[in-house]
């Protein structure tokens, strides 16, 4: 009996032992529970996460993924992501960021724009979410690129490839010094030698010929990994680095930054923070500064002076595009806004006019080239803040980037150029007239009185060709119409109507037109220039203060008035 007693009280106490051991280990059904009371506490549309479980409390959590844009989203992206020049394709070496369509809600294009990570889908050179330059250091911070891909940085980014106009964001963020490589676009630009300190630049390699869209030279990349930067930065649709470099990279763990296509104001509010983020608080270096809280400051003066020139002249556009995100809600607001033209470039190629039997009836040693659509840049939304409508924005319905321009209506006789750029396939259509239901507007008219052209060759180009001159209103067979009479007495018309001007485009340190952290001072050129709702020297002070406030470096009048010229 004594010894049953001891077998019961034996048991009693395993049974005991078992229980106390069960309560160290988590319950599986309780942390199922816990999992899934934090997924749905997470909102991707807006990356914020519930804090502390408190459905009245939020904050933003910037390691939650991005949603993926829908079907329609990606189709509408990928319309107006179109690449600058010619027809090249992107074979994939940089990321083609597309623009994120949800900044289609902003009514007045004063929105935050795309937060990091958020400016549209990966393409499939950025499958992998594991970026090139992945550490395994736990001491590392991360980042998301212009693509939403996370990219592992060291804690300190001292060293820096940049490639094209990112170079100037990243010296204006207080990169100073850190800028080991570039393009010859920026290491051979006169004004930045002079704005950055000619020591800093004459420092910086040129790895890349002329803007770096295209991969460097295997010698070049050799210097590179030589080089061990922390980081290299490329700009979407851009080619600057190969498959294989790119994977080179990876494998030496020097981390890649892509940065959205400086194409709209949203893409380049994104570059500036992206590049904020990367670089951090530099203040307490020398040259250096809180690059987080410049790139902010910057957010806020780009919409502080889109409202401020558009309550001066109204928004001026085309059937209502939005050329900021390509959404139709942009109302006019403008009563009496202007048309113009952007010219990017002249082409030296013979054109000539014929008859239907092969006679030649005019030659012209040249044509004008001008961009279509809005998305190659964004030049077509700056102008449209200032009151002005560019043209060429109004053809979107083509593939390609560029069409040869004269100012002759093609619909009549054969017009013919040997040069690399076609025309518009539409012969009733023409960048130098206006045509819609309602009205019909010729190059020198009261609402179309100037053209934009990229630089003073252009506009030399321009004024040396005898297509581009008014010749007033001519009759033959009792036809009257502004043109000339040809050798053989036929009529060529001409849709230039009256005197015009050419205004040449400003350029900085970086360019206004192709997409840079100046092209937001357009709005304001444009308004005095079109309008005259600013003055010269206000446009200057403007401009001046740009440059001391972001660059930190003071302008002479010569250098303004360089910058203002176009030279």
């Amino acid at each position: 009996m004594h010894q049953k007693k001891i077998q019961i009280l034996i048991l009693i106490m395993v049974v005991i032992c078992a229980v106390l051991l069960s309560g160290c280990r988590e319950s599986l059904v309780i942390q199922e529970v816990i999992y899934d009371q934090a997924s749905e506490d997470i909102d991707f549309n807006n990356k914020m996460k519930i804090a502390e479980n408190n459905e009245n409390s939020s904050n933003e959590d910037k390691t939650l993924p991005r949603k993926k844009n829908s079907e329609t989203d990606k189709k509408t992206d990928e319309e107006h992501q179109a690449s600058k020049k010619g027809d090249k394709k992107n074979e994939g070496e940089a990321p083609d960021t597309k623009y994120n369509s949800d900044a289609k809600e902003n009514q007045d294009n004063d929105s935050e724009g795309s937060k990091p990570g958020e400016t549209g889908e990966k393409d499939s050179a950025a499958e992998d979410d594991s970026s090139a330059g992945a550490s395994d250091n736990p001491n590392d911070r991360q980042i998301y690129d212009g693509n939403g891909n996370k990219v592992d940085l060291p804690e300190e980014v001292n060293s820096a490839v940049v490639t094209g106009d990112a170079a100037p964001i990243v010296q204006m963020l207080g990169g100073k010094s850190i800028l080991s490589g570039s393009s010859s676009s920026f290491t051979s630009n006169s004004l930045a030698m002079r704005v950055f300190a000619s020591e800093d630049v004459e420092n910086t390699e040129t790895l890349w010929d002329g803007d770096g869209s295209s991969a460097m030279s295997s010698s070049n990349f050799q210097k590179l990994l030589q080089m061990k930067p922390d980081v290299c930065v490329t700009i979407s649709g851009q080619n600057s680095f190969s498959s294989s470099q790119l994977n080179t990279l990876k494998t030496k763990k020097i981390a890649v930054v892509t940065l959205p296509a400086l194409t709209s104001s949203d893409n380049i509010r994104s570059a500036v923070s992206i590049l904020g983020e990367m670089i951090g608080d530099r203040s307490g270096q020398d040259g250096g500064v809180n690059a987080k809280e410049l790139a902010s400051e910057y957010d806020k003066y780009c919409k502080n002076l889109i409202r401020e020139v558009k309550g001066k002249t109204g928004l001026f556009t085309w059937n209502n595009i939005d050329f900021n995100t390509g959404s139709k809600n942009a109302q006019n607001t403008a009563s009496d806004g202007q048309y113009t033209l952007y010219v990017s470039q002249w082409e030296n190629a013979s054109y000539k006019i014929t008859t239907n039997s092969g006679g030649v009836l005019y030659r012209d040693s040249g044509v004008a080239v001008a961009p279509q659509g809005y998305s190659n840049s964004p030049l077509s939304y700056f102008l449209s803040v200032a009151g002005v409508c560019n043209n060429g924005a109004r053809f979107v319905r083509s593939a390609k980037s560029e069409y040869a321009i004269v100012p002759f209506n093609r619909n009549v006789l054969h017009h013919n150029t040997s040069g690399t750029y076609s025309f518009y396939s539409d012969t009733n259509e023409s960048f130098v007239k206006v045509q819609d239901a309602s009205m019909d507007i010729g190059l020198g008219e009261s609402s179309f009185k100037s053209i934009l052209v990229e630089s003073n060759d252009v506009k030399n180009k321009i004024q040396a060709s005898d297509s581009w001159k008014f010749y007033g209103k001519v009759t033959a067979n009792n036809v009257t119409e502004y043109g000339f009479i040809a050798s053989d007495g036929s009529l060529i018309p001409s849709y230039i109507r009256g005197n015009y001007s050419i205004y040449v485009n400003p350029c900085g340190v970086s360019s206004w037109t192709d997409g840079s952290v100046e092209s937001i001072l357009e709005t304001k050129w444009a308004a005095w220039k079109f309008h005259s709702a600013y003055s010269e020297s206000q446009v200057k002070e403007e401009l001046k203060n740009f440059y001391s406030k972001f660059y930190r470096y003071n302008l002479s009048d010569s250098q303004v008035n360089s910058i203002l010229s176009g030279k």
